[in-house]
């Protein structure tokens, strides 16, 4: 009896060991993550500060980043004071769905690919499945969605100087570069953009100025293409362009 009771005592020991090393491990993640989301915001807003005048997109882009740093900081409050694991879960979700939105605004692409390999070690930690692991959802996240080897994407709409198409999976966000925004865009996908390097070719069916594809898909950019039109005349021009692969 006293052999059993010394066993018992030495399990309890070792398992509360590796709760602690775990719980420990989950903190300095999400300390990580922290800092890596300051960076980000303080890089965010030291370009909006050197502009003389930024638009819509770049204060959207300012927002987002800060907030995205202040949820980080409220996950490390959640963690240390030791939240259901369910709830930390939910906010590792919830993390992942702010920091996938920040893809439409095309800077800080490594400093986003290292956070997004932050949460996925963290929901490993909680024992939650890893995106790669997790069944597409329903709701209106399409990048989760496979696409095929072959596909097409058709866009439109009015561009007064210059903006960026961020193409991923099955979304295109807008970017303005120089300008006003977009008025009146549109687009469907034949299929979505898939999670493979596939050779994207464009074609302007329509507008006076010039559409160059400036960026691939490829693993270092989480399959994302790019596309950039520029439209130097006075005023705006109606666009129409295809996207093949």
């Amino acid at each position: 009896m006293r052999q059993k009771a010394l066993l018992s005592s030495l399990v309890l020991v070792l398992l509360s060991v590796t709760l602690l090393a775990a719980d420990s491990e989950l903190q300095n993640m999400a300390a990580r993550l922290s800092d890596d989301a300051r960076r980000l915001s303080d890089v965010a807003y030291d370009g909006f500060r050197r502009r003389d005048r930024g638009n819509r997109a770049d204060v959207e882009a300012l927002y987002a980043t800060i907030e995205f740093h202040s949820a980080t900081e409220l996950f490390q409050r959640m963690i240390g004071d030791n939240r259901p694991q369910s709830e930390l879960r939910d906010s590792v979700y919830v993390l992942r769905d702010r920091l996938t939105r920040m893809d439409r605004y095309g800077f800080g692409r490594q400093e986003r690919s290292r956070m997004s390999v932050l949460l996925q070690n963290i929901e490993r930690q909680l024992g939650g499945p890893t995106r790669s692991d997790r069944t597409p959802p329903s709701s209106e996240d399409d990048d989760w969605r496979q696409g095929g080897e072959t596909g097409l994407l058709t866009w439109s709409g009015r561009v007064d100087d210059e903006v960026i198409l961020i193409v991923r999976g099955s979304r295109v966000n807008v970017r303005v570069v120089k300008g006003v925004r977009v008025q009146d865009d549109d687009y469907s996908f034949e299929s979505p953009l898939p999670r493979n390097e596939v050779d994207l070719q464009v074609r302007k069916r329509r507008g006076r100025g010039s559409v160059d594809l400036i960026e691939e898909p490829t693993r270092q950019n989480d399959y994302t293409a790019m596309i950039r039109i520029r439209d130097n005349r006075s005023g705006s021009d109606v666009y129409e362009l295809e996207v093949s692969w």
